[in-house]
């Protein structure tokens, strides 16, 4: 019985078997803890690095670009599978402080986990350094073109092109901003038959025509409204006159010539309808004193009415007119008095005009061909017997014989040189 005591006193008093005993305890616990909650690893893939206190480069006049994908990295996660079943990627955060930039323009990156952060035993990144390219921020603003592309359908043609601004401001590395040459928004018109409008992505080009599509480069504005006039055309005959008189002795041939003589013009539909032709002014041919053939470059455009534009991109708009001119001949044309007409007579009287006793000449001046042409058909005389009651005063025609000019019509071109006058003879009818 003493013995037993003894030993039992020697169990309850020893200290080192009380730590052993307490050890294995926990052993045994942590066996179990393993073997129902155990410690895992998951990796969470693509998980993009946030950057902070990027304020001191920005202030310094930089700019950087993250280098090699190092700004998405794998971050795995080892913790007790309950924590791990828990965690999704949208918990875990990859951070690289830029205040803590390396003279190698490296970051380390870290990571942490928004839930159960404390229940992980630790975080692993496979890559945790970001590594950046750092240079001198550069700003510049580049007009923006607009390019056609594609043919509007057959017999229209494109009309004003415009945007809703025509200046994009850009900024980001000085590498990459000195290159580009030109900001350009594009818009197909393939078959079109009326105007479109259209929001369009701006895109930047070098001086090569190679784009420049860099994620450091900042637009004030991404995207531009477009509108593209598409426009019918038509095609109308160019008329002139002239004015002025030409030297003495001389006369104007019948025709003007141009080169074009027609042109191609373009306008919406109702524009179009009221345009047959496009006239220019008399002022543009002044032939006063010539006594040769005249030409003359006029410029088409100034005399399209509103809203009407070339039709023909590869047109100048400029036209060679020529006005002919010939020295006059004369001539001398028998006219024979039976060719004459007599208006505005009276029922009351028969009127008749005095026999010649020859043919009544008529010396006339113009062109030689017209002259050689003349013939009954072309040269026609007229009496108006209104004019002999003006000329004598009277106020209702009366028996006699009167003296009367006679209006010659003669062909274009052709000028009588002296007037020509006639006896006219009025009797009462007799039954």
């Amino acid at each position: 019985m003493k013995n037993l005591k003894t030993v039992k006193n020697r169990i309850l008093h020893n200290l080192p078997l009380k730590i052993l005993a307490l050890f294995i305890a926990m052993m045994l616990w942590l066996i179990v803890v393993n073997l129902n909650d155990p410690v895992i690893d998951k990796p969470f893939t693509g998980i993009q690095v946030e950057l902070k206190n990027g304020e001191q480069l920005e202030s310094d006049g930089k700019v950087y670009e993250i280098l090699d994908e190092s700004g998405t990295v794998t971050v795995t996660i080892y913790a007790p599978r309950s924590v791990i079943d828990e965690l999704s990627k949208e918990d875990i955060h990859a951070v690289a402080d830029l205040s803590e930039i390396s003279v190698s323009n490296t970051i380390e990156i870290t990571a942490y986990s928004d839930r159960e952060n404390d229940k992980i035993e630790s975080i692993y990144i496979p890559k945790n350094f970001l590594k950046l390219s750092i240079e001198n921020a550069m700003k510049s603003q580049v007009y923006i073109t607009p390019v056609i592309t594609g043919e509007p359908a057959e017999d229209y043609i494109i009309g004003d092109v415009s945007t809703s601004q025509n200046i994009v401001r850009l900024s980001g590395p000085e590498s990459m901003i000195s290159k580009i040459y030109s900001a350009v928004v594009s818009v197909d018109v393939t078959g079109m038959t009326s105007s479109i409008s259209t929001n369009t992505e701006i895109l930047l080009y070098d001086v090569e025509g190679n784009e420049i599509a860099n994620d450091s480069i900042t637009k004030n504005v991404d995207s531009v409204s477009v509108n593209a006039q598409i426009l019918q055309t038509k095609k109308v005959p160019i008329l002139y006159s002239t004015m002025g008189t030409v030297a003495n002795g001389y006369v104007l041939t019948s025709e003007i010539t141009s080169n074009p003589a027609t042109i191609l013009i373009a306008g919406t539909k109702s524009n179009l309808a009221e345009v047959t032709s496009i006239s220019i002014p008399a002022e543009e041919l002044n032939v006063t004193g010539i006594n040769m053939d005249m030409i003359q470059v006029i410029d088409v455009q100034k005399y399209l009415p509103e809203g009407i534009v070339l039709g023909n991109k590869d047109y100048s708009g400029r036209t060679t007119v020529t006005v002919g001119v010939e020295r006059e001949e004369k001539a001398t044309y028998v006219f024979n008095e039976q060719t004459m007409l007599i208006d505005n007579g009276d029922s009351d009287f028969d009127i008749s005009i005095e026999e010649l006793t020859y043919n009544l000449p008529l010396e006339l001046a113009g062109l030689a061909d017209t002259l050689d042409s003349l013939s009954t058909f072309n040269v026609k005389g007229k009496i108006d017997m209104n004019d002999i009651l003006a000329a004598y005063e009277l106020e209702k025609l009366e028996a006699g014989t009167y003296q009367a000019d006679v209006y010659i019509t003669l062909p274009e071109g052709v000028r009588l040189l002296e007037p020509v006058s006639v006896k006219v003879i009025v009797e009462e009818k007799t039954e």
